[in-house]
């Protein structure tokens, strides 16, 4: 291949790649970025990790624990400093490393490759990003995808070099994850299962009815014992944290109050909508190269290195099914099925196709055009900001015009019953106001159940839920038609009802004596207790 169309392509593709990211981190307001903000100037301020609960009075003063209080910090004192645009650059470049880290790998992989495997591999890539765009943007997230990739490239350096302090790495990468998010728990449980597949390869090496499986990074027993060591090692230092042991106080809410799991929408399974195409065809593909891979191996087709790894394939299902499951895994699917992706782009996809001598001038001046005008209209099309919370396009979905009518008639005081979605918000452009619920905590107990359940239940019987609140003042997002696409409705059979989050409350105060509705906007509700003036 020409050395001068190949620096040229993968430039214009990381522009390309870089300009999507821009495209699409400016293309929404995370719900939760208030609060992460919010949080992160408390911490500076006051020189301290958040312990006891403030901003919702629902759980005023029970103790949590900000499992991303480092990248909160990080996130306000470069918004503080120079503003959203900035911090959406951090965030995009944190992205981009881990696209480029991707690429070496894919390089370091297959030195000698064709053009037709970087195009594989390239093609893969933007499937999966397109996929992951819903969960990329200013999103705390992004370092568990970075510590996810270092902890995977971690762990492939030391079954290719067997170098006996590398796994000492381990240490600082999980101790940093665990300051900057909780993600580091899959990074823990990443490395638990290396060294429990380590062990169980040793055991079936010694079996003739598994020779088919590709052994050829098979560990000796002292670099497992190596590798765990310094693995213990990591898992203590986590433990040296601000909150100590109570960094994993949380997981027993996470795992024991499971109702969000199937009320908030990026925990939802894959197939309920939204429904993200590009996830499931990403989806498919996988499962496509796995089943292709899976019968090769099993039938011994080709060389060993041809063949799978049971780290790989284990590794690959893992975050299948988590993704499938969740579209919230779907960025670390997307991470940890790249191995198997380079494995079948080398021996499968580059065997199959031709592979000219030269590239013809015509199709190259084609894909650069491609890449230059594709890039440019991402960028024109960006809706850059540096005032996020009162911008003109993300004030279509968050409550600008009600907090405003909000200070104006001086409400502060009164009690709020507030839509789930607009907390983290409110905490960041009304931080004195004490809410109902926000994006933080809906696993936290409250009463018999969960703050999300019990939020859940104004709908059930308002005139009670309100009073036993003695709620005074409701701030609700406006329900809105869902515009279900073409492939929703005559593939997935989706019928096209109304978004009405609201459907018992919103009716109950409209006919209530006692209620009134004080703002309308198209986007919010503001509903005023008639008497709040007498208190």
């Amino acid at each position: 291949m020409n050395k001068h169309f190949n620096l040229i392509s993968w430039l214009l593709f990381a522009i390309f790649l870089f300009s999507i990211l821009i495209y699409n981190s400016f293309s929404y307001l995370d719900p939760d970025l208030g609060w992460h903000l919010q949080i992160g100037k408390e911490i500076w301020e006051q020189k301290q990790v958040p312990d006891l609960e403030i901003h919702d009075y629902t759980l005023l003063n029970q103790h949590w624990v900000d499992h991303e209080w480092l990248i909160n910090l990080i996130s306000y004192l470069t918004f503080e400093e120079f503003g959203y645009l900035a911090l959406n650059l951090l965030f995009i470049v944190l992205t981009f490393v881990v696209f480029l880290l991707i690429f070496q790998q894919a390089k370091n992989y297959h030195p000698n490759a064709s053009y037709i495997y970087y195009i594989t591999i390239a093609a893969t890539l933007v499937l999966g990003i397109q996929g992951m765009r819903p969960h990329l943007g200013v999103r705390m997230q992004t370092i568990t995808l970075l510590g996810l990739l270092l902890l995977l490239i971690l762990i492939q350096t030391y079954e290719k070099k067997r170098y006996f302090l590398l796994p000492a790495m381990l240490t600082p990468l999980l101790y940093f994850w665990a300051n900057l998010h909780a993600g580091f728990l899959i990074g823990l449980f990443i490395s638990a299962l290396y060294v429990f597949i380590k062990i169980l390869e040793n055991i079936l090496s010694e079996s003739k009815f598994f020779q088919f499986l590709n052994l050829q990074n098979k560990l000796s027993v002292r670099e497992i014992a190596n590798f765990s060591l310094f693995y213990l090692l990591a898992l203590s230092t986590t433990l040296i944290t601000p909150y100590g042991l109570k960094l994993y106080s949380f997981l027993k809410d996470y795992f024991t109050n499971t109702y969000y799991f199937s009320h908030i929408q990026e925990w939802l399974p894959v197939w309920t909508w939204p429904i993200n195409y590009f996830q499931l065809l990403f989806h498919g593909f996988l499962a496509m190269v796995l089943i292709i891979l899976a019968i090769k191996t099993i039938k011994k087709v080709g060389k060993a290195e041809e063949r799978l790894t049971l780290w790989n394939f284990s590794l690959a299902c893992l975050f299948l099914l988590l993704s499938f499951k969740s579209r919230r895994h779907f960025p670390l699917f997307v991470i940890a099925s790249m191995p198997i992706i380079l494995q079948f782009a080398r021996y499968e996809i580059e065997t199959l196709l031709p592979k000219p001598k030269s590239i013809n001038p015509i199709t190259a001046f084609f894909l650069f055009s491609t890449l230059v005008l594709a890039s440019l209209l991402l960028l024109l099309s960006t809706n850059f900001t540096n005032h996020p919370f009162t911008n003109s396009t993300f004030c279509q979905d968050y409550p600008c015009g009600a907090v405003k009518y909000m200070e104006e008639k001086k409400l502060l005081d009164l009690k709020i019953f507030n839509h789930y979605g607009y907390g983290g918000y409110l905490i960041w452009v009304w931080p004195q106001k004490q809410l109902f619920i926000d994006g933080r905590l809906p696993q936290y107990e409250y009463g018999e159940h969960t703050i999300l359940e019990e939020y859940d239940t104004a709908n059930d019987n308002p005139k009670t839920f309100l009073q036993k609140h003695e709620i005074e003042l409701v701030l609700l997002e406006k329900s809105q038609s869902l515009k279900y696409t073409w492939l929703d409705k005559h593939i997935f059979g989706l019928k096209q009802p109304e978004k009405n989050p609201n459907q018992g409350l919103v009716p109950f105060l409209n006919q209530s004596p006692d209620w009134q509705l004080e703002y309308d906007d198209n986007i919010s509700l503001i509903y005023v207790k008639k008497d709040y003036g007498t208190r």
